[in-house]
């Protein structure tokens, strides 16, 4: 893993990033509602987008590449043309937002909630759709199955459930993590959940039967943040310790671990041709090149 550069010109808190589908841009919110495009090969600010009146807490790319979706602390999301900055939709929410989360083919918007609910709104139109209630504490983290057909939350009450998206009933609860489950992700084929958790450990579920297959014990401070590469071999993971892990996702075993000049990782991507690895402590950001461990790793 080798560091291509740092890029600076975005600060304060970062809650999430996302990557472009041709893997040359990086999507940052900020504090002052505004939402950043930043050409990672140049290392500069391609364009800001002034959107919300207030901090953007979470920000995606749709599936096809064309647009942002971001939500903030001024109660909305936002749906934006990635090149011409067009704002498509406004949609009004209630509650305190936490996390952001599309769908397969964007047909939904599930957005985590302070409230201990998530919500579901149809990206085309709009509208509401279920809000999923039974977490006892505030959500913290969200995501949705490949398959369109549940969507999966993580929470403060130290529990992971997997709901159904057309009922919009409970279809399992996960209980492991000894503290708040701070984020979570599912693989590509649908067959797994990984969650970062408070307790400074990573963990990897069975999806479909809520088996707890790993534990990954590594990081000296919590919470890690994670991503996967995508081909699902590797699991990424920043932390507080200023330290990045990188795991071998089948045998739940760290095989890397590189320190950072960051102050922690608050946030980070693995860019979808699998080249890049960005994090970001709110400073700055660090993109690195990790076109080459799975080459390296299988020798």
């Amino acid at each position: 893993m080798e560091k291509i550069r740092d890029i600076t010109g975005v600060y304060g808190k970062i809650y999430s990033i996302a990557i472009s589908l041709d893997s040359k841009f990086l999507i940052s919110g900020s504090p002052w509602g505004h939402i950043f495009v930043i050409d990672m090969i140049k290392g500069k600010i391609y364009r800001r987008l002034r959107r919300h009146r207030k901090s953007v807490i979470g920000v995606a790319i749709t599936h096809d590449g064309k647009y942002i979706v971001s939500v903030a602390a001024d109660k909305t999301i936002k749906i934006s043309e990635l090149e011409t900055k067009y704002l498509i939709r406004k949609i009004k929410i209630k509650g305190a937002p936490s996390r952001l989360a599309l769908s397969p083919g964007d047909i939904y918007i599930f957005l985590g909630n302070m409230n201990n609910t998530i919500g579901m709104w149809e990206f085309a139109t709009g509208r509401i759709g279920h809000t999923f209630i039974g977490h006892n504490s505030h959500v913290t983290a969200v995501a949705a199955t490949p398959d369109g057909n549940n969507v999966i939350s993580g929470s403060a009450d130290r529990t992971i459930k997997i709901w159904d998206i057309v009922t919009g009933k409970l279809v399992r609860t996960l209980d492991g993590h000894l503290e708040s489950v701070y984020e979570i992700i599912v693989t590509s084929d649908g067959n797994n959940i990984i969650s970062g958790s408070f307790d400074k450990t990573i963990r990897i579920w069975d999806l479909k039967t809520g088996e707890l297959i790993h534990t990954l014990v590594g990081h000296k401070m919590g919470p890690p943040t994670i991503a996967l590469s995508p081909d699902g071999k590797y699991i990424f993971s920043g932390s507080p310790d200023k330290t990045i892990n990188i795991w071998d996702f089948a045998k739940g075993t760290c095989i890397h671990s590189q320190f950072t000049k960051l102050l922690g990782t608050t946030a980070m991507a693995v860019s979808p041709n699998g080249k890049y690895l960005v994090n970001t402590d709110g400073s700055w950001f660090t993109v690195w090149d990790i076109s080459k461990i799975t080459k390296t790793f299988e020798l």
